[in-house]
């Protein structure tokens, strides 16, 4: 009996310690050990993936018209800042440069900026017409001294707001402002007081054409082409154009042998202008390159006038023609009459208004107006 129990006790103990064995997790293997790395072969390096090239970039091909024939050397600057935009635009902004009247005449440009005929015009002088603002725009130039005067008014007094606030008003963007010295008056007989322009059969632009008027001249607007032709003719006897180089350059010395000099009636001061949607789709890099470079264009073109009008005077008096000043109360008057047509112009006019108060503020302010 006790043989059997004991038996019985080693199977019992048996079968409960396989039972244990089963249930016990099972040992996982040992890893086995990892040999050391090899080094991988060096691959070709992989060429970096070409760069997507960028959309073409718009090119815009323009046409400009100023105020000068081509034979006169401030055509040259004007040419050579057409050329300027091209080259500092890297050939995205070209402007094909026409002189006065190859496009449209004088008078019709304006209109044609604004209908998109072309794209840019030399002068606003000749949109008085339109709107008397821009009789008050520029012409005041004649009250100041020189043209860093008139640079500093337009630049940091307050006139390049204003007047492109006056562009903006008949669809244009003003690009900047040029000028060409103190224009002189070209005369077929002496001219130096009052009672000589009484009758003067005279050739004047619009925005000077009544202060000629009130002198007693018998005013007529020509087209500066047509100039020669009618001094030489007798058509008129006087012309107001340019400065004096200008004027020897289109060769109206060969047909009248006297001239203002200095010059006492107007101050070359003009503006320059594109059609404003044109300008407002160009992309923002080309409006800043036409910004910046009208600048240079109005500098040069001063600076080839001023100094191209001395050498003219020289070579005027070894020719035998020379200069007349004016008499002071020819001045005094023809100040006088610029100043009744600048209040007159700007009477009811908001902006002309704004334009006139801003210069003799300005004039006051430096000490050239009481």
């Amino acid at each position: 009996m006790k043989s059997r129990l004991a038996i019985l006790l080693v199977v019992v103990i048996t079968i409960t310690a396989l039972l244990v064995a089963g249930c016990a997790p099972k040992a996982e293997p040992a890893p086995a050990p990892t040999a050391a790395p090899t080094a991988a072969p060096t691959a070709a390096p992989t060429a970096a993936p070409a760069p997507t090239p960028a959309p073409e970039q718009e090119v815009f091909k323009w046409r400009a018209q100023t105020l000068w024939d081509a034979g006169e050397n401030v055509y040259k600057d004007f040419a050579d800042w057409c050329a300027r935009v091209g080259e500092v635009s890297g050939g995205r902004l070209t402007i094909e440069p026409f002189p006065a009247g190859a496009i449209v005449s004088y008078n019709e440009a304006f209109e044609a900026v604004r209908s998109g005929m072309f794209e840019i015009d030399g002068s606003s002088g000749y949109a008085a017409g339109k709107d008397s603002a821009f009789q008050v725009a520029t012409t005041p130039a004649m009250l100041y001294e020189n043209y860093v005067q008139r640079m500093i008014w337009y630049d940091r007094a307050g006139g390049r707001e204003l007047i492109e606030e006056l562009y903006r008003k008949w669809g244009c963007h003003c690009l900047g402002i040029h000028s060409w010295g103190d224009e002189s008056l070209i005369f077929t007989k002496e001219v130096s007081e009052i009672e000589d322009f009484k009758g003067l059969k005279m050739r004047a632009p619009e925005d000077q054409a009544a202060v000629f008027a009130a002198l007693g001249a018998d005013v007529r607007t020509i087209p500066g082409p047509d100039v020669y032709l009618a001094l030489s003719t007798g058509v008129i006897d006087a012309a107001d154009w340019g400065s004096v180089s200008m004027n020897k350059s289109k060769g109206f010395f060969e047909v009248a042998n006297y001239y203002s000099y200095p010059g006492y009636h107007s101050s070359g001061f003009s503006t320059f202008y594109i059609n404003g949607d044109v300008y407002d789709a160009l992309p923002q890099d080309l409006q800043s390159v036409l910004d910046s470079t009208a600048v240079e264009y109005g500098l040069n073109q001063e600076m080839t006038a001023t100094y191209g009008d001395r050498i003219a005077v020289a070579e005027l008096k070894k020719m035998g023609v020379y200069g007349i000043s004016g008499s002071p109360e020819l001045v005094k008057r023809i100040r006088e009459l610029h100043l009744e047509g600048f209040y007159k112009a700007a009477e009811g006019n908001d902006i002309g208004t704004r334009l006139l108060d801003s210069h003799l503020n300005f004039l006051k302010e430096i000490g050239l107006m009481d």
